[in-house]
């Protein structure tokens, strides 16, 4: 984008913009993951846009909602569920 675009937009808000406006962009997965365990950013925000990416993003949120709200036994339980069905997913493809 040109100084001058940049320039124009610089007083616009996310609330000045139209609400049904989208933005597709691409995250690292330690971002993302990072994120999701602050609790800055809730995966039902996002549409995933393909299969691979949406595994990705299912695994991540579960993974942090196990670290922020279960118990250190509850948490570790969790994440085995989780495994056992990454790892079952994976293989029946």
């Amino acid at each position: 984008m040109a100084n001058k675009d940049r320039a124009g937009m610089g007083s616009t808000s996310a609330q000045q913009m139209n609400r049904q406006e989208k933005v597709q962009v691409e995250i690292s997965v330690e971002t993302l993951e990072s994120l999701f365990l602050r609790g800055e950013l809730c995966a039902a925000k996002l549409n995933c846009l393909n299969a691979e990416s949406k595994h990705i993003v299912q695994t991540l949120c579960l993974h942090a909602c196990a670290k922020r709200f279960c118990q250190p036994e509850e948490a570790a339980m969790a994440l085995k569920i989780t495994e056992h069905f990454t790892v079952r997913k994976e293989t029946t493809h």
